[in-house]
C-alpha cells in the first residue's frame, strides 16, 4: 500500500508541474521519491558466509572494461570502487580472507579514450544542463587526466580487469601497448597479465572475457578486417578476433587458472551487440525534418536521383538506390539516414564526373552512438552523409553476432570440460531481456512494454535516470553493474551451494545530472 501511495503521489505531482519549464524539478522529486520508497526490509547480511564447495580465500577477477567499473566512457576511482569483482568481494566478507586490490586509477573523472586526442584529454560523461533554464540534460564530458602511475604492491593485486583487453591479449607481455596494463605490469615489456593472475595463486576467480575481441569491431564502425590472419601478431585493434584464436586463448587461460586443483571459478558468456544502447539508441531512421528541411534535401537530391534513373538501365546487380524522404502529416515522419557506402557500384552523375556511393540506411542496420548528434541539425545525416565510422550495415551486424555466437559456444563448451570446478552465468539471456525494454522504434513504441523493477524501482535500459547502462551506451552504471554482480552472485550459490548475499540494487545510482554547465 505504501509503494502504492508513492507511485500515486508521483502522478499527482507530475499533474500539477505539468509545464516544461519544470521537468527539472521533476527529475529531483522523483529521486526524493525514490529513496523514500526504498523501505522495504533488507536482507540479513549478519549471517555468515558459507563458501559451500567453493573456497573463496583468495578472489581475483580477469576480465576487461566490463569488469573494471569503466563506465561513463572513462576508468575512474567510483567506478573502479563499484565494479564486479569490488562489488562480489564486499559480499563474500569473511568468506573471503585477503581483501580485494585494486590498481586505484587515483581519479575522479578519469581518462575518456573514445573521445580524447593529443589536444584534448576528456574523462567521464555525465548529464548537464547547457544553461541553467533549460529543460532537458545533455551529454557532457567533463575534463580528463591520462592513466597515471601505480605506485602500490603490484604483487599483492586480485583485479585483473584491463580495459579495452582482448582475449588473445592476455599472454602479450606488451599488451599492445595498454596504458592500464603498464601500470600495474610487474616486469613492464616482460610479464604477462596470465602470468601475473596465475601467480596470484587465486582459490576462485570470475573471468568475463571476450566482449572486446568482437565489440572493438563493431563500436568502430566495422571499419577492420571482419576475416583477418588467424595470428594475434598481425591482429590490428580494430580487427574482429578470428574464432580459433578466441578459442585458443580461452582454453589456454582456464588452463593455467585452474592448474591448482583446489581452484574454482566461474566465466560469464557474451551479450549481443543489440543489446547495448550504444547500437540501439538512434533507430535507422530517428531524424525528423521540416517540410521547408525535407524540400530543401529533395531538391538537394534531384540531380543525384536523375543520374542514379539513368544508371539504374544497367543489370539489377549494379543497380542503385534513390535518396527518398517520407512525406509529412500531422507528425513529422522519420526519415531514414543518408550514408555514405563504399560497396555501392560505380556510377557517372549528370555532368560526366563519379556518381557519389551514397544510400539510406534500411531495417535492421545501426546507428552508433558515437554520432555527433549535435551536428544532425545543421545537415548530418540528410544533407550531409553519414561517413562509414557512425554506422553499421547488415552485413556487418550478422558478422558480429555470428562472432559472438561462435566465442559463446566455446566458453559453454570450456565450462562444460570441468563439471565441478567451473560454472556459467548466462548474461547474454538476462542482459538480451532486459535490453528489449530499452529498444524503441523511431515512434518511440518499445520492443517490450514491460519494465523490470527492481523492490519497486525500475531497471531501465535506456540512458535515463534509472538506466542499467552507463552514458556512454556501452558499459553499465553503478545500478548495472550492481544487477549483474547479483546475476553472478546467484549463479555461484546455486551451482556451489554457498550463500553469498546479495546487493541492494537500489542503493547504487544510475545515471545523475551534475547541474548546469
Amino acid at each position: 500500500m505504501e509503494r502504492f501511495t508513492i507511485y500515486l503521489i508521483r502522478w499527482k505531482i507530475s499533474l500539477i508541474f505539468s509545464s516544461g519549464n519544470m521537468k527539472r524539478i521533476l527529475i529531483y522529486l522523483s529521486l526524493l521519491i525514490m529513496g523514500a520508497s526504498c523501505t522495504y526490509e533488507f536482507p540479513d547480511t549478519d549471517v555468515k558466509v558459507n563458501g559451500g564447495t567453493a573456497d573463496f580465500s583468495k578472489f581475483v577477477c580477469i576480465g576487461d572494461n566490463f569488469t573494471s567499473g569503466f563506465m561513463n566512457g572513462a576508468l575512474y576511482s567510483e567506478g573502479q570502487k563499484n565494479s564486479i569483482g569490488s562489488l562480489i568481494s564486499q559480499q563474500l566478507d569473511d568468506a573471503s580472507v585477503l581483501p580485494f586490490f585494486q590498481a586505484d586509477i587515483n581519479s575522479d573523472n578519469g581518462y575518456n579514450p573514445f573521445y580524447s586526442d593529443s589536444s584534448n584529454v576528456y574523462g567521464k560523461m555525465v548529464y548537464m544542463y547547457p544553461m541553467i533554464n533549460s529543460e532537458d540534460p545533455v551529454i557532457q564530458k567533463l575534463p580528463g587526466e591520462f592513466p597515471g602511475t601505480f605506485d602500490g604492491d603490484r604483487n599483492l593485486l586480485t583485479d585483473f580487469s584491463i580495459p579495452s583487453l582482448k582475449s588473445y591479449q592476455i599472454a602479450d607481455p606488451g599488451l599492445s601497448g595498454n596504458p592500464y596494463f603498464n601500470r600495474i605490469a610487474v616486469n613492464p615489456g616482460t610479464s604477462t597479465l596470465l602470468q601475473q593472475t596465475t601467480n596470484a595463486s587465486p582459490t576462485f576467480f570470475f573471468m568475463w572475457l571476450g566482449l572486446y575481441d568482437a565489440l572493438h569491431f563493431a563500436a568502430t564502425g566495422a571499419l577492420g578486417d571482419y576475416d583477418p590472419p588467424s595470428d594475434p601478431l598481425l591482429l590490428a585493434e580494430n580487427d574482429l578476433t578470428p574464432e580459433d584464436v578466441f578459442e585458443n586463448s580461452i582454453r589456454e587461460i582456464v588452463a593455467q587458472l585452474l592448474s591448482n586443483p583446489q581452484t574454482k571459478g566461474i566465466i560469464a558468456n557474451l551479450p549481443s551487440i543489440e543489446d547495448f544502447p550504444f547500437f540501439y539508441n538512434y533507430q535507422y531512421d530517428f531524424i525528423r525534418l521540416s517540410n521547408s528541411q525535407k524540400a530543401n534535401a529533395q531538391n538537394h537530391y534531384a540531380d543525384f536521383n536523375l543520374a542514379v534513373a539513368q544508371h539504374n538501365q544497367l543489370p539489377e546487380h549494379e543497380q542503385r538506390p534513390f535518396i527518398d524522404f517520407n512525406d509529412n502529416g500531422q507528425t513529422l515522419f522519420p526519415q531514414p539516414i543518408v550514408v555514405y557506402d563504399d560497396s555501392l557500384a560505380d556510377g557517372i552523375d549528370l555532368y560526366g564526373g563519379p556518381l557519389p556511393k551514397i544510400r539510406q540506411l534500411v531495417p535492421g542496420e545501426m546507428v552508433l552512438h558515437s554520432l555527433p548528434i549535435e551536428q544532425v541539425q545543421y545537415g548530418l545525416g540528410w544533407m550531409n552523409p553519414l561517413s562509414k565510422n557512425y554506422y553499421l550495415n547488415a552485413f556487418d551486424v550478422h558478422v558480429v553476432q555470428v562472432a559472438i555466437n561462435k566465442f559463446n559456444d566455446i566458453i559453454d563448451q570450456v565450462v562444460s570440460e570441468y563439471p565441478d570446478r567451473l560454472a556459467l552465468v548466462d548474461l547474454n539471456t538476462s542482459i538480451g531481456d532486459l535490453a528489449s525494454t530499452g529498444r524503441v522504434d523511431s515512434w518511440g513504441i518499445p520492443e517490450n512494454p514491460e519494465l523490470k523493477y527492481i523492490d519497486g524501482l525500475p531497471l531501465r535500459a535506456d540512458l535515463s535516470i534509472n538506466s542499467a547502462f552507463s552514458l556512454d551506451g556501452l558499459h553499465f552504471s553503478q545500478r548495472g553493474t550492481a544487477w549483474v554482480s547479483n546475476l553472478i552472485i546467484d549463479t555461484i550459490n546455486q551451482y556451489f551451494g554457498s550463500n553469498i548475499p546479495l546487493l541492494e540494487v537500489n542503493q547504487y545510482v544510475g545515471n545523475t545530472i551534475l547541474g548546469s554547465k
